[in-house]
């Protein structure tokens, strides 16, 4: 048979030579009902040849473009879940992000208040304790700054006619 299917083949992209015609012949008396087969089959390209051409219709391509369509949509598997279930994932980790963003931002927030109003309270207690020597020292820090006399917060009028470029002086004799 493979035979047979080579030399049909080759007959269907050329003619046979001699040693292929006789090779036919040769399996032609081995098994006689190859040679039937043989006539059918090198006369179906020739009937087909034979056959007129079919028009093709001028909506041709609208139509192979809907039978696509429709094939598309028949293949598409349908989307059972409901919406929330497809999208439960992905809604649970946004969610958890927002909440520790806002959970760390309210934590920062408190600690920044609290510092302030550690600074603050140290601030008025070294103050205080200028004003009046008698509040206790140990609740005020120690790594602060020795504050300057009580004479220069009551006496704003020698400050204020101080010049302005003093000012600079001042600010860069200070750090």
């Amino acid at each position: 048979a493979l035979v047979y299917d080579d030399l049909l083949k080759k007959r269907s992209q050329r003619k046979l030579n001699a040693q292929e015609q006789q090779r036919l012949r040769e399996l032609f008396a081995a098994a006689p009902e190859l040679k039937a087969r043989w006539a059918e089959d090198v006369a179906i390209p020739q009937i087909i040849q034979k056959l007129p051409q079919p028009e093709i219709s001028s909506n041709f391509t609208s139509q192979v473009l809907r039978k696509i369509e429709f094939d598309q949509r028949a293949r598409a598997p349908a989307i059972t879940a409901p919406l929330w279930r497809r999208f439960w994932p992905r809604t649970v980790a946004y969610s958890s992000l927002a909440f520790a963003l806002c959970v760390g931002a309210v934590y920062y927030q408190q600690l920044a208040a609290r510092t302030e109003l550690a600074e603050n309270a140290a601030t008025v207690t070294t103050v205080a304790r200028l004003v009046q020597p008698q509040i206790p020292r140990m609740a005020i820090p120690t790594d602060l700054p020795p504050m300057p006399p009580v004479d220069i917060w009551v006496n704003f009028e020698a400050i204020r006619r101080l010049p302005d470029e003093l000012d600079t002086e001042l600010m860069l004799a200070l750090e």
